[in-house]
C-alpha cells in the first residue's frame, strides 16, 4: 500500500482520539409555549382510514379535563414510488423534520424467546404474505427480542424475507413465573429504545409486536434462592406508551403462537398503552398485516395548549375520541410534557435532554458514527456532530450513547475549545453491538437541539483482516470530516484495516448511484502504517465536483474471493 502521510495521520488522529463516561425516552412537545401533539388513527367501519375529519369531531382530555383542539392535520403514509433498491441509507441523523425518509416504514418485531421452536411458523407465513404486496420505495425492518440476535434496518423486502428464513422460536419447553417476568421486562425496555429511535421520522413508522405471551404487571417476583429478581410495573409499560407516543408510530399486537389460546395479560396491557387491540394470528380469517397497513395510510396530528402546570416534564394521561359514527379513533394513553422552566432559564441542557422524552428541533442538528478498533473487544465509536445552521454559536453539546434497551451506556461531553469549530467531535468505547447516538447541543441565542441516529457498532471483516466504517472529509491542512458536501471538488473517504495485510492486497475505492449499481468513479486508494503493527489507515480522493446534487454510496472493497472480501459502504451527500 502507498503511503498518504498528512490524510492519514489526521485521520488517525480522529479514530484514535478518546472520551468515555456512561439517554432515556422521546414526545414531539418542545419546552415552552409550543402546544403538545398527539398522533391518532381514525378508522370506520370499512376498516379503511377517515379522510375527512374535522376538529370540532375530535374529543380530547387530558388528566380527566377536556382541551380545545388548536389544530388537526391529516398525515398520508405514501410512498414517493422510487424503488427501494433505490433508497440510500441517510448519511446522517437529523432532527429535520423533513430529512426523513419519504416512504413507509413497517418494523416487524418478534419475541422470538416466547416461541417454543417450530411454534413461530405462522408469525412467519403472515410477515412473508405480506411481503410480497410491500409497494416501491416502502422499507421494512426486523429484529427479535429481547435479545437482538436478528436486527435488520429499515431495507428492502428481498432481504428482510432472508433473515426471516433464520428466526426460529427459542423459548423453552416451560418458562417459570420468574422467566416470564424478565423477558418480558427485558422485552419492554428494547421496545421504548427502538420507539425513541424513531422519533424523529417525518412519516410515521408502523410497528408489528409478534409474541405468544407477557407477563402482566407486578411489583416483582422472587427468585428460587428467595431473593426479589425482575421487578416488574406498570411503569415499563407505560413507558413503552409514552415512546410510541413521541416517535407517532402505530402500535399492533399480535398473539402469534397457534398453540396458545389463552389471553395474555401482559400483551392486553402493552395493547392498552400504545393505543392497539391484540390481534390473535391463529383466529385470524386474512392476514391481520394487510388490515394493518391499511389502517395506517392515514393519519392525524392533533395539536392542543396544556396548562402551564403540565409543562413539568412528567408524563400525562389522556383520552381521544371521534364523535363520528362508526369511526373508531385509536391513540395511546401516555404522553410525555416538556418542562417549560428549561425554555425560562434559557433552554434544556444539553444533558437533560439525555433524559428527556423529547425530540428538540429549535437547533437543527446533524450527527453521524463511525466504528473503529478499541482495546481488548470493546469498539470506539467517533461521532461527527453540527449545526445545520450555519449562523449558530454551540454553548454546550453532549453526545449520548443507548444500548438496544434504551440505555445510556456512555456519554462525551464537548469542551469548550472543541466548540468553536465545526463539526464537533466525540468518541466513547462500547461493546459491539446495536446502539442509537444522541448528539444534545444548545446556542448562544438559548435555542436547544437534539438529533438522533440508530447504528450498528461493529467491524467489518474481509477474510482474516478486519476493517473499520469509512470516514468522509476533505483535506483542510489535514483531513476534516464533512457531513453533507456542496462545492467541494474532492471527497476524502478514509478508514482503517486490522490485521497483517498480504503484500499485494486487492483494495479498491469508488463511488456509484446504488449499493450495487456500476461505478461511477475509481480512485486508487493509498495507505499509511501506523504505531501498531497491525493497525493501517486507507485512504482515497474522489472527484465530485461535476456530481449532481443527490445522495451516492461510496464503497470500499477489500480483499478477493479467494482470501475473503469485505465491502465498506458510506452515504455521500452532496447539497445544492
Amino acid at each position: 500500500m502507498k503511503t498518504r502521510t498528512s490524510i492519514g495521520a489526521a485521520a488517525l488522529a480522529l479514530f484514535v482520539a478518546a472520551t468515555a463516561a456512561p439517554p432515556r425516552a422521546i414526545a414531539q412537545a418542545q419546552a415552552g409555549a409550543e402546544p403538545v401533539a398527539i398522533s391518532f388513527l381514525a378508522v370506520g367501519r370499512d376498516g379503511r382510514p377517515v379522510l375527512d375529519l374535522k376538529s370540532d369531531e375530535v374529543q380530547l382530555r387530558v388528566n380527566g379535563r377536556p382541551r380545545t383542539i388548536k389544530s388537526l392535520q391529516r398525515i398520508d403514509a405514501v410512498s414517493d414510488g422510487r424503488p427501494a433498491a433505490a433508497q440510500l441509507p441517510a448519511p446522517f441523523g437529523s432532527n429535520s423534520a423533513t430529512a426523513a425518509f419519504s416512504g413507509r416504514v413497517y418494523v416487524f418485531v418478534i419475541d422470538d424467546a416466547s416461541f417454543r421452536p417450530g411454534n413461530e411458523r405462522l408469525t412467519k407465513q403472515s410477515i412473508e404474505q405480506f411481503l410480497g404486496a410491500v409497494a416501491p420505495g416502502d422499507r421494512v425492518a426486523l429484529l427479535t427480542t429481547p435479545r437482538p440476535t436478528t436486527r435488520l434496518e429499515p431495507t428492502t423486502a428481498d432481504q428482510v424475507r432472508q433473515a426471516l428464513g433464520r428466526i426460529a422460536g427459542v423459548g423453552p419447553q416451560q418458562e417459570t413465573a420468574e422467566e416470564v417476568a424478565c423477558r418480558t421486562r427485558d422485552t419492554l425496555d428494547a421496545l421504548t429504545g427502538l420507539l425513541m429511535s424513531l422519533a424523529s421520522a417525518r412519516t410515521p413508522a408502523t410497528i408489528v409486536f409478534f409474541s405468544t405471551n407477557l407477563s402482566g404487571g407486578n411489583r416483582g417476583t422472587f427468585g428460587a434462592a428467595g431473593t426479589f429478581a425482575c421487578e416488574l410495573t406498570t411503569d415499563h409499560f407505560q413507558k413503552v406508551g409514552v415512546a410510541a407516543a413521541a416517535a407517532k408510530a402505530h402500535v399492533y399486537v399480535v398473539q402469534g403462537d397457534l398453540n396458545v389460546t389463552g389471553r395474555s395479560e401482559g400483551l392486553d396491557n402493552l395493547a392498552g398503552v400504545t393505543g392497539a387491540q391484540v390481534t390473535v394470528l391463529y383466529a385470524a380469517t386474512e392476514n391481520p398485516l394487510n388490515r394493518f397497513a391499511l389502517e395506517t395510510s392515514a393519519s392525524y396530528i392533533v395539536e392542543f395548549d396544556p396548562e402551564p402546570s403540565e409543562r413539568n416534564g412528567q408524563t400525562h394521561r389522556f383520552e381521544l375520541r371521534v364523535t363520528r359514527a362508526d369511526v373508531t379513533a385509536r391513540a395511546g394513553t401516555q404522553l410525555q410534557i416538556a418542562n417549560a422552566k428549561a425554555a425560562k432559564r434559557g433552554g434544556i441542557s444539553p444533558r437533560d435532554m439525555l433524559r428527556e422524552a423529547t425530540v428538540f428541533r429549535d437547533l437543527p442538528l446533524r450527527v453521524a458514527a463511525f466504528a473503529s478498533r478499541d482495546a481488548g473487544d470493546k469498539l470506539k465509536v467517533v461521532a461527527v456532530g453540527e449545526s445545520i445552521d450555519p449562523a449558530a454559536k454551540i454553548n454546550a453539546a453532549v453526545l449520548g450513547v443507548y444500548d438496544a434497551k434504551g440505555k445510556l451506556t456512555a456519554q462525551s461531553t464537548a469542551q469548550q475549545e472543541a466548540l468553536a469549530k465545526m463539526p464537533m467531535m466525540f468518541a466513547a468505547v462500547v461493546p459491539p453491538g446495536q446502539y442509537r447516538i444522541r448528539l444534545a447541543a444548545t446556542d448562544s441565542s438559548g435555542r436547544s437541539g437534539s438529533a438522533d441516529l440508530d447504528i450498528p457498532i461493529e467491524l467489518t471483516t474481509a477474510g482474516a483482516l478486519k476493517m473499520s466504517a469509512i470516514l468522509l472529509g476533505v483535506d483542510a491542512g489535514g483531513f476534516k470530516p464533512v457531513l453533507e458536501f456542496k462545492d467541494e471538488p474532492t471527497a476524502i473517504a478514509t478508514f482503517e484495516v486490522y490485521g497483517k495485510p498480504p503484500a499485494s492486497l486487492p483494495l479498491r475505492i469508488e463511488i456509484a448511484a446504488t449499493p450495487d449499481g456500476p461505478p461511477i468513479q475509481q480512485v486508487p486508494p493509498s495507505g499509511n502504517a501506523t504505531k501498531d503493527p497491525d493497525r493501517f489507515i486507507v485512504s482515497g480522493t474522489l472527484q465530485i465536483g461535476s456530481l449532481a446534487p443527490g445522495d451516492y454510496v461510496v464503497r470500499a472493497i477489500v480483499g478477493s474471493a479467494e482470501m475473503g472480501e469485505g465491502k465498506l459502504m458510506r452515504t455521500l451527500r452532496k447539497a445544492k
